[in-house]
């Protein structure tokens, strides 16, 4: 399925076209790791390159992102306001923002970057979205369109990033999974405890790529667990459906009015890596 609607799609495709008249208009991204105080990463053009739009709105398209180390990421800012894009604090023993990146983008500009470090890269425009407990992005009230938050995930594959053979995640009562995000091995697998007084019926968001690339639906009793064994490499989307619809504009969780931990949706994201890599193999 497309990741997104036929209306997004267009849109997409005329900002696509006026990507050479972008150039020269480009702008440096400041990327912090261990080792590399200040670093400037470059603008040249890596292996491949994938672009990350913000269309007239504040999201990016698509919201994720797989890459290979060596790729150069580009974002494109087809908005009329600034943007502010950073990456939330390292986690998981630098799998999770191995690299940090910040940078300003103006609009009509345009920004790349050639990441190398491979992990679980997650952003978020810092003047329309804040940080919860979690390190996740909540939106601001103003932000178009509310409650979806302007985050966004790369997940850049490559030679050792390691994950876990297997990973509990907790349904929680404040409607959040715990952790929101995991890495684990090809093999691995992944165990819901439902910690509500509720069934919870989850679901994968219809994949493209190698993002959902198997989907899954489970249905966990209140106080019971489910799991499930992760075969195919790639990121899964998924959310509560009882918490959380799905916006078919953007092809994106979204939280339900009224419920615990509005406007954060009830998602969760896992990363199965390659058993094929060194670091990965399970």
């Amino acid at each position: 399925m497309s990741m997104f609607s036929q209306q997004t799609k267009a849109r997409v495709l005329i900002v696509l076209l006026s990507i050479l008249l972008l150039a020269g208009c480009g702008e440096t991204a400041t990327a912090h790791g261990p080792g590399t105080p200040g670093s400037i990463a470059t603008i040249s053009s890596g292996p491949h390159t994938h672009l990350i739009l913000i269309p007239g709105t504040d999201l990016f398209a698509p919201y994720i992102t797989v890459a290979d180390a060596g790729d150069t990421i580009s974002w494109i800012n087809d908005d009329t306001v600034l943007h502010t894009i950073v990456t939330t604090p390292t986690q998981e023993g630098g799998a999770i923002n191995p690299i940090q990146f910040q940078f300003v983008l103006p609009p009509g500009k345009q920004v790349s970057i050639i990441l190398t470090v491979p992990g679980i890269y997650y952003y978020y425009c810092a003047a329309h979205a804040a940080l919860n407990s979690q390190n996740r992005a909540v939106a601001f009230r103003s932000v178009r369109p509310y409650p979806l938050a302007m985050d966004g995930i790369i997940y850049l594959r490559g030679t050792g990033l390691s994950g876990v053979a297997n990973a509990t995640v907790t349904i929680a009562s404040t409607n959040q999974f715990d952790p929101w995000l995991a890495i684990v091995n090809a093999g691995a697998t992944v165990t819901w405890v439902n910690q509500t007084h509720r069934s919870q019926r989850i679901q994968t968001v219809p994949g493209y790529g190698p993002v959902d690339p198997t989907p899954f639906t489970l249905q966990i009793a209140p106080g019971a667990s489910e799991s499930l064994t992760f075969k195919t490499p790639g990121i899964y989307d998924y959310y509560a459906t009882g918490s959380a619809g799905l916006d078919r504009e953007w092809m994106r969780p979204v939280a339900l009015p009224g419920v615990a931990g509005y406007p954060v949706p009830m998602e969760g994201i896992i990363a199965v890596l390659s058993g094929t890599d060194p670091g990965s193999s399970s």
